[in-house]
């Protein structure tokens, strides 16, 4: 039983893998079409320029730091006032 266990958390384990590979891969896509098309750097959600560190942390950023701070509070970026971030 124990190794039926083990086989079933590998098997999960292996699969959300390649999920996150799959999506990162399809995050990276989707930056290179942005960058085609002239909107890479550009936040998704407010329009204003994405620092080049936030693309250095995650190169297919979409957002801009306020924005994905204030969608990580559940909150909608569209909607919400400017973040003081310390």
């Amino acid at each position: 039983m124990a190794d039926v266990g083990t086989e079933n958390f590998d098997q999960e384990l292996t699969l959300s893998l390649l999920g996150s590979e799959q999506d990162a891969l399809g995050q990276v896509e989707a930056a290179l079409e942005r960058i085609a098309d002239g909107t890479y750097g550009q936040c998704t959600e407010c329009g204003r320029s994405i620092p080049k560190a936030r693309f250095e942390a995650i190169p297919y950023a979409v957002l801009c730091v306020n924005c994905a701070a204030q969608q990580e509070r559940g909150q909608s970026p569209r909607m919400a006032g400017p973040v003081v971030l310390p």
